[in-house]
């Protein structure tokens, strides 16, 4: 989420907030994330000794009894894992860690490292792909046998050509994952068209390795009174941003964790730790032709409630929300995604449910009812994108819908 002043153009123009500058951008920024999730297993050695309880119940016993050296990402240092980001093109800005979960706030987007998983969600011109064998090294460095399961995902993007080439088409992020998980299956949630999402998963196991669940929210064409509030202004600070949004009350009944970071001249993110096992992290780009927030979490409960929230804080013209869980739980959650009426204010233009390697997803699409016509914010610069975009099941130049020009830029799937 790295702003830099020479990114912008030299004529800026003055926006609706008083002193704020809204500058005028000569390339937008890319927001949308890419996310890589890695899960490792254990030598079966380590799983014998853990039969009859968890391995964090177990772990001091292992360190006390054991010659070996516990197997544990946290036990990983930051100068290895700093390595590896650099071939991603992002480095760490700030770390905040609980004795479950380290999370490291990148220039671009976060890193989450458990016991046994890593998440990795990197935004811009990121390479994230290029850094996959060296993230499954980590694994192996601290006595990992395997890699147990995996996921990738990401929206669409906005300039797919700025990307490095084997993140241009999702075909070759889907073609470098199966160089390693051969049996790993890739799947677009939403229509190709609009705001769609892409994801790949691996799974090792028959059956899911633990109750797990995420929702994800990804806005486009922010509010301009919510999107002013992620420009550095003053003394204004990170803190000062994330209690005004009301970001800092998302979790009010949880002791939560915050490490947030206010980019110059814009830009904003947040990692939190919440009861020091779960997290949740929030990304802003606000500038006005390609306003653009992210939340992610793994703590579900609530979860129709905790949209509402997210949305109310940014009040985007247009967002989508994502859940993935294994097949087992979270039904409920699911559940509360069918209602049509999931967030006052927002009617569900697209809804979507698949169930793939031991996990139910659901996608929900939605469209703010006030407005009539493309998004005052984003359309022209989108159009223009969308003019250069080919249908290639017809060959012929697409006539674009205002209403996904978000979308249009990347084309088609393959």
């Amino acid at each position: 989420m790295v702003r830099f002043q020479e990114d912008f153009a030299s004529s800026p123009s003055s926006s609706e907030m008083g002193s704020i500058v809204d500058p005028i951008v000569d390339k937008p920024f890319e927001g949308a994330e890419k996310l890589l999730e890695i899960s490792f297993q254990r030598p079966r050695r380590h799983i014998a000794k853990f039969r009859n309880g968890s391995y964090a119940a177990n772990r001091m016993k292992l360190v006390e009894n054991d010659s070996e050296p516990e197997i544990n990402l946290l036990r990983l240092r930051r100068d290895d894992v700093e390595k590896i980001l650099d071939k991603v093109n992002c480095s760490i800005l700030n770390e905040c860690r609980s004795d479950q979960v380290t999370a490291y706030l990148l220039s671009e987007s976060s890193l989450f490292i458990f016991e046994d998983r890593m998440i990795v969600k990197t935004c811009g011109q990121t390479n994230l792909l290029n850094a996959i064998e060296d993230f499954i090294g980590l694994g192996k460095s601290v006595g990992f046998d395997s890699v147990a399961e995996v996921f990738y995902s990401r929206p669409k993007f906005l300039n797919p050509d700025e990307q490095p080439f084997r993140h241009q088409k999702f075909k070759r992020e889907t073609e470098t994952l199966l160089n390693y998980f051969d049996k790993g299956l890739a799947r677009v949630l939403g229509s190709t068209n609009s705001d769609c999402y892409h994801l790949f998963c691996f799974s090792r196991n028959r059956s899911p390795r633990r109750s797990n669940c995420t929702v994800e929210v990804i806005m486009n064409s922010l509010d301009n009174d919510k999107r002013m509030l992620f420009f550095k202004e003053g003394d204004r600070t990170a803190s000062d941003v994330t209690k005004s949004a009301g970001i800092a009350d998302l979790f009010a009944n949880s002791s939560v964790m915050i490490d947030d970071y206010l980019f110059e001249p814009c830009g904003y993110s947040v990692n939190g730790i919440i009861d020091q096992k779960r997290y949740f992290t929030v990304h802003v780009t606000p500038e006005k032709c390609a306003s653009y927030a992210s939340f992610e979490t793994d703590h579900c409960e609530n979860a129709a409630e905790l949209v509402g929230k997210v949305v109310a804080i940014f009040r985007p013209s247009r967002f989508i929300v994502t859940v993935i869980s294994d097949e087992s739980s979270h039904a409920d959650v699911h559940g509360q995604l069918r209602s049509a009426d999931l967030v006052a204010g927002y009617e569900r233009s697209e809804f979507q449910f698949a169930m793939f390697c031991h996990q139910t997803a659901t996608f929900a699409r939605f469209e703010s009812r006030r407005l009539a016509g493309p998004p005052p914010d984003d359309g022209a610069a989108f159009a223009a994108a969308a003019a250069l975009e080919t249908d290639a099941s017809a060959g012929d130049p697409r006539e674009p819908d205002p209403r996904d020009v978000w979308c249009q830029g990347e084309g088609p799937y393959f």
